[in-house]
């Protein structure tokens, strides 16, 4: 019996060291708020994750709040003694200029800002919107896109990219030819406009990439564009696509179908890390029982196929229902946000190694610290990562965060 005993002990604590190796230790990471929304003139419920420019200057959106109520842009600067001050450069306003950002921004060369509001301008349907500095502080704001639903989209949940030539991409959730959402081009004319064109319309049916896209493309070297969508694919649970260029037109493939077990529903992009291959996470779905979602990794696998892997599957809580998109650091870490999607903390910040699935969680928010992070992450050349909570914090309307790992 002793024997049996040491035996069964032995093997126990060989499962779990090999549990750990996998799963991880939660590591002693540092979070702190650098501002707290008050819900009013500064912005409220920001969804999106935040950008440096080349000042270490911060930038975002908040779906509502600003002087209107419609939602802002705001800026974060840095303070000597760690401090950060925070000021609205744009209020969007109930008419042609949009409402509702939800995505996060991009900046080009020249420091103006690019983003999409998923509602409002002269359509109703959401805008693409640039804003610019002036010079002496101040910001100008202007509609470089309408949408006008059937016709182009409509309501945009998520960030623009450049090609190298300075054309914008995006998606749509909704509208176009089959209401299934569009993926679009921007491209600049003459005289500051913008020409849109639908290159992708997303059909309501098992085939084509599914419908439903909520997050925003990645572009390759070749300038072919990536993405995912939440809904249809062959077993309804969404895919992720590809679009090639060729003499003016755009080529679909499915990379992938989700089926449940290896994730379901994502709702955010993806990255391109090493040799090509393209990481992503699911909403839902993933090997634990409570189909918390997934980390996932695309790898091409010869002949134009692709081989789908998951890297992680969320386990419940504190982590679940990863909404956003990932980011990889200089070693190819893979860091992440999960929203908890049962409700049962309020959301983490994670570490992934994806080479050996080691899996850490470097902040478990609180309520007070903020809750319910949506947006992605944003790291600095020290290493520390930025982003934002929808709520929580002082007043309960989102915080901007720093996580030192």
């Amino acid at each position: 019996m002793t024997r049996r005993f040491s035996q069964i002990t032995i093997a126990g604590l060989v499962g779990l060291v090999a549990a750990l190796s996998l799963v991880g230790i939660a590591q002693a990471a540092t979070e702190k708020v650098l501002y707290s929304f008050s819900g009013g003139a500064d912005g409220k419920l920001p969804e999106a994750g935040l950008i440096f420019d080349t000042g270490g200057n911060l930038y975002g959106t908040t779906f509502e709040g600003g002087s209107a109520g419609f939602g802002s842009v705001f800026k974060l600067s840095p303070n000597p003694g760690g401090t950060w001050s925070e000021s609205v450069i744009y209020s969007f306003q109930l008419g042609s200029g949009g409402t509702g950002p939800i995505g996060s921004l991009v900046i080009d060369h020249a420091g103006n800002l690019y983003g999409t509001a998923s509602g409002g301008g002269d359509g109703g349907e959401g805008t693409v919107f640039e804003v610019s500095p002036n010079g002496d502080g101040t910001w100008t704001e202007t509609t470089i896109h309408t949408f006008f639903c059937c016709s182009d989209g409509s309501g945009s949940y998520a960030n623009l990219i450049f090609d190298a030539a300075g054309n914008l991409y995006g998606t749509t959730r909704n509208g176009g030819s089959f209401d299934g959402g569009v993926v679009f081009e921007l491209t600049p004319a003459a005289g500051g406009n913008w020409s849109e064109g639908v290159i992708y319309n997303f059909p309501l049916n098992a085939s084509g990439g599914g419908y439903g896209s909520q997050g925003g493309l990645v572009i390759d070297s070749t300038g072919n564009l990536y993405g995912t969508t939440q809904f249809a694919g062959t077993a309804d649970d969404g895919a992720a696509f590809e679009l090639s260029p060729s003499n003016g037109s755009w080529t679909i493939n499915v990379l992938h179908n989700f089926t449940g077990p290896d994730g379901a529903n994502s709702r955010a992009g993806m990255i391109v890390g090493k040799s090509g291959t393209l990481y992503g996470t699911t909403f839902t779905g993933g090997a634990e029982k409570c189909a918390c979602g997934t980390v996932f990794r695309l790898k091409p696998s010869g002949g134009g196929g692709w081989k789908e892997q998951v890297v992680h599957s969320f386990a419940g809580a504190p982590a679940s229902g990863p909404t956003a998109p990932l980011i990889s650091d200089s070693e190819g870490n893979l860091y992440g946000t999960t929203y908890d999607s049962d409700k049962q903390v309020d959301g983490t910040v994670f570490e992934l190694n994806p080479t050996t699935s080691v899996y850490s969680v470097l902040h478990t928010f609180g309520g007070a610290d903020g809750s319910g992070p949506l947006g992605g992450l944003v790291l600095d050349s020290a290493g520390n990562l930025y982003g934002t909570t929808s709520v929580g914090g002082a007043s309960g309307w989102g915080v901007v965060f720093e996580t030192t790992p």
